[in-house]
């Protein structure tokens, strides 16, 4: 089957469609969103806006893109911004929950953190604290990932008055 060409002003206008869909509702499956607007584009291939629907997706970083948690919640959005405030520190970051696990088990440690940064021989483990999460689940991940490296515990809550000691402080 030869390979279909379409004009760029076509995907142009397809992808604004999809980001209009996805900016309302994040969760939104792509073939969903390809069904609302499949009418519009009557010579494109179903296949074709589905992959421009991803493209969008993992443009607008709605995508989970191998991270553990979908970037649309809370949770995932607040990992969205903290690998942007890393890599603009220039940090090379992953979010991808198998790479994190590889990286920590290399490092004679388990688990896999929300996020890897590395900046030459800087290394941070970034966990977000879900205060669904066990006293003990918290502290048990913070110790192991502490062998690895230099370990940040993000809390979705302002911190301006709150203090963290650990054994050292005592």
């Amino acid at each position: 089957m030869p390979k279909r060409r379409y004009p760029q002003e076509v995907r142009e206008k397809t992808k604004d469609e999809f980001r209009a869909i996805f900016l309302k509702d994040p969760t939104k499956d792509r073939w969903r969103a390809v069904e609302e607007i499949s009418s519009h584009y009557p010579g494109v291939a179903r296949t074709t806006l589905a992959y421009w629907a991803w493209d969008v997706n993992r443009e607008l970083g709605l995508s989970r893109k191998g991270s553990q948690h979908p970037l649309y919640t809370d949770h995932g959005n607040l990992i969205v911004r903290l690998k942007q405030k890393f890599e603009a520190n220039g940090y090379n970051v992953e979010i991808e929950e198998n790479a994190i696990r590889r990286f920590v088990k290399e490092r004679g440690s388990e688990g896999h953190p929300d996020l890897l940064a590395i900046k030459g021989n800087d290394v941070a483990l970034v966990e977000i604290i879900d205060p669904a999460k066990t006293y003990d689940k918290i502290v048990d991940q913070l110790e192991r990932y502490s062998k690895v490296g230099r370990v940040i515990a993000v809390l979705p809550i302002s911190t301006g008055n709150i203090e963290f000691w650990g054994l050292q402080h005592l």
